[in-house]
């Protein structure tokens, strides 16, 4: 099946999509890309994008006015200089009907701009199994700074 040929446009998050970026966006990636249920914890889920919201770095991808993605992430200071502001992405994620197209692309491009205008740096997680290209993201200033390794007990 091919990509739903829709207009897609990026806003801030609202309250009037809230339920969906957590309910459905952060959701739907920690079951369906980070496979951890254990980490949904809705309340917190809620408190966390609340927060971003509060800072504008919250955006979600609209197919005529309908939400098919979402990117959020949080300011932080940086842990060793905290003169240094850190964008860090902590929920992406868009429909699979979706991912082809251009919303994924969109919500990218539209976090970075943001980041430039509210934050010394941005960083980006991406699974082993996402279909992020990395050379995409290469091409778009990012650098693989540091892999990431995790063991549960």
């Amino acid at each position: 099946m091919g990509m739903p040929l829709h207009n897609i446009t990026i806003e801030t998050l609202t309250v009037d999509d809230l339920s969906w970026f957590v309910n459905v966006a952060a959701v739907k990636m920690l079951t369906d890309e980070v496979k951890r249920e254990e980490l949904i914890n809705i309340s917190n889920i809620y408190k966390i994008v609340e927060q971003g919201m509060t800072t504008g770095t919250v955006l979600v991808a609209k197919s005529n006015g309908v939400c098919v993605g979402g990117i959020g992430g949080l300011l932080v200071p940086n842990l060793f200089n905290p003169t240094i502001t850190t964008l860090v992405e902590i929920i992406w994620y868009v429909l699979p009907e979706y991912r082809r197209g251009r919303a994924g692309f969109m919500l990218l491009m539209a976090f970075d701009k943001l980041a430039s205008e509210v934050a010394d740096e941005v960083t980006l997680s991406v699974l082993d199994s996402s279909e992020v290209k990395i050379d995409s993201l290469e091409k778009r200033g990012f650098f693989l700074g540091e892999l990431a390794f995790r063991k549960q007990y």
